[in-house]
């Protein structure tokens, strides 16, 4: 339960009677903290009084806690956890809500007006982002950290309309529920002012995922809807794995290290979502492209990712610039290895058929060597023969690299 802060939050409110939900909301943010687990790790040889006083500390400076409130909580879990033997008076009057914790408590027609929002035969992206508004306070008028200045709202609507414009029409892949691809666009960012709070914004993907899971679950989603709307907000690998394939100054070496850690990536999450890694990947792709294509005048917004895309709002088609659209394609072959391809990332020999062998290593001259016994050099591979048989061989430089003969 200490890290369980959803299921913390519940045991409160059902077996605690008369409790306020400012102190819920005290001991929730502490609980997400992880203050319970920092209390009972805490160096044995330093007096309490100072482990009390550095966390309570902390957590103001983690979460915006008053210090009253912070002083609350932390002594409160440290009575339960038997660290302390006084019980501390609760006098605080404002204790922020935290993230993850609702502004209100679900009812169950929550639920039933939810499904009549993101199942509407006309769907209105304002209704969704009112209702979020409802439930996560002015969360959604925070800034997302950009320099266009967008808000979570201006974004999460931008995003919300390109899908509706682009993809509303269409079946998605895998038959995947409409309903909840638009719940975790509208909410993939939830994560990102906490993050900015706490001045850590690689941090956002980890409590976008947090935050996506607490609601979807309160709101009694399948355990398949949540797996899905959580993957597709936990990392980004398609803006990864694009940024560094457009970027004439990424050297190999770090494309072939962003490409394997992103094809990794999609596999696992592919995984995760009980898809086939294709059907995933083509989900993954309107998602990122209605995702990174709001960022765009075409969504109504300031110049900015405007030459990854190509839009044509009258035939309702976007799709990627023609340099994109390669390393697309290129992205797909690396999730799909044929015959003769395959990812190293080790120094030692493989053996490849004659036939993968690159064009430029099977010139006259280049087989003469090899058949010699001699190494050829390429640019991320040597090539040789080694009892009867062709191998290739990772060069030092590089630490993970795909072969393919025509790649």
């Amino acid at each position: 339960m200490l890290d369980e802060p959803t299921r913390f939050q519940a045991l409160l409110l059902d077996y605690c009677v008369g409790i306020s939900n400012r102190e819920v909301n005290a001991l929730t943010i502490a609980v997400q903290q992880r203050i319970p687990r920092r209390l009972l790790s805490a160096d044995k040889e330093t007096p309490p009084n100072e482990v009390l006083k550095s966390i309570k500390y902390q957590l103001t400076v983690d979460t915006a806690m008053s210090d009253a409130a912070a002083d609350w909580a932390v002594n409160t879990l440290a009575f339960c956890l038997d660290i302390t033997n006084t019980l501390p008076q609760f006098h605080e009057k404002s204790v922020p809500t935290p993230s993850c914790v609702p502004t209100t408590e679900p009812k169950e027609y929550d639920r039933l007006g939810l499904d009549r929002i993101i199942y509407a035969q006309v769907f209105s992206e304002d209704k969704l982002i009112e209702f979020l508004t409802q439930e996560y306070g002015n969360l959604y008028l925070s800034s997302i950290g950009v320099w266009e200045g967008y808000t979570l709202k201006d974004h999460s609507l931008m995003a919300l309309r390109q899908f509706e414009k682009y993809f509303g029409h269409h079946i998605l892949p895998g038959n995947t529920d409409r309903g909840v691809f638009r719940l975790a666009l509208a909410l993939h960012d939830i994560g990102v002012p906490r993050a900015l709070q706490t001045g850590d914004k690689s941090m956002e993907f980890r409590y976008s995922r947090e935050m996506v899971e607490d609601f979807l679950r309160r709101y009694n989603f399948q355990s398949r809807d949540v797996d899905l709307a959580t993957a597709l907000v936990s990392v980004d690998p398609m803006g990864a794995y694009i940024k560094s394939a457009i970027d004439s100054k990424a050297t190999d070496k770090h494309k072939y290290w962003v490409s394997k850690t992103s094809c990794d990536t999609v596999i696992v999450m592919a995984a995760n979502c009980q898809m086939d890694v294709n059907t995933y990947f083509d989900l993954l792709l309107i998602f990122y492209m209605v995702d990174a294509g709001s960022y765009t005048v075409a969504a109504g917004g300031k110049p900015g990712l405007d030459g990854l895309f190509v839009f044509e709002p009258s035939k309702r088609s976007i799709r990627f610039s023609p340099n994109v659209q390669r390393a697309i394609d290129k992205f797909r072959r690396l999730l799909n290895p044929g015959p003769g391809c395959m990812w190293v990332s080790d120094h030692d020999l493989h053996s490849v058929e004659y036939k993968y062998l690159r064009d430029w290593v099977k010139t006259p001259e280049n087989m003469h060597k090899m058949d010699k016994g001699d190494v050829v050099w390429g640019h991320t591979f040597t090539y040789g023969k080694y009892h009867g048989q062709y191998h290739v061989k990772l060069r030092k430089e590089y630490d993970v690299a795909f072969y393919h003969s025509d790649y």
